[in-house]
Order: C-alpha cells, then structure tokens, then sequence
C-alpha cells in the first residue's frame, strides 16, 4: 500500500514541474493519508524544480472547507469526495484535476 501511494505522489512530483518558472513556492494541502510520501519527494522536488514545496497535512473535511472559505494553494490532494466539493463549489477547476490512485 504504501508502495502505491508513493507511486501516486511521484505523479504529483511530476505535475508540480511543470508549474511557471516564477513559484519559489508550492503551497500543497493534502490528505494525511499521502504525507509520508509527499514528504519523501520533498527534497528531490526541490533539487530537481528549483521550488520549494510548502505542503500541509489535515483531515480531508479540515483542508475542503479551507478551500472553500477561500484559502489560495497551489495543487489540492483530496478524497474523489473532497476534490468533487471543491469543484461544485467552483473552487477548482476540472480540467485541472488529475487522479493520483483509486481503489
């Protein structure tokens, strides 16, 4: 398990890379459930972009509802639920979603 979750945060890695030259830093919210391995790509993120990850780790209902009550990140790492909210909210944009695993 925790193999696939590393997995599905090296795909986070790559999309991250391809943010504009100018983010210094990547503000991240993610699910307690992916902190290990976003913390495990920290460094080589950082050696590989030239940016540093700011990421933040809650409950999936905690970091929603900061979205929701206007609170700007850069990339979001939610449950199918958590990241649907957020888009019927207008909050994200679908297009920019990208699914990270699945059961």
């Amino acid at each position: 398990m925790y193999g696939r979750a590393l997995r599905n945060a090296a795909v986070l890695v790559f999309v991250l890379v391809a943010l504009p030259a100018g983010a210094e830093e990547v503000r991240v919210l993610a699910a307690g459930a992916v902190q290990a391995a976003v913390r495990q790509l920290e460094a080589g993120f950082s050696a590989a972009s030239g940016h540093t990850l700011k990421p933040e780790f809650d409950t999936v209902g905690a970091l929603r509802n900061r979205v929701l009550a206007g609170e700007r990140v850069d990339v979001v790492i939610l449950s199918e639920a958590g990241m649907s909210a957020l888009e019927a909210a207008a909050k994200i944009d679908p297009a920019s979603r990208i699914e990270l695993g699945g059961t």
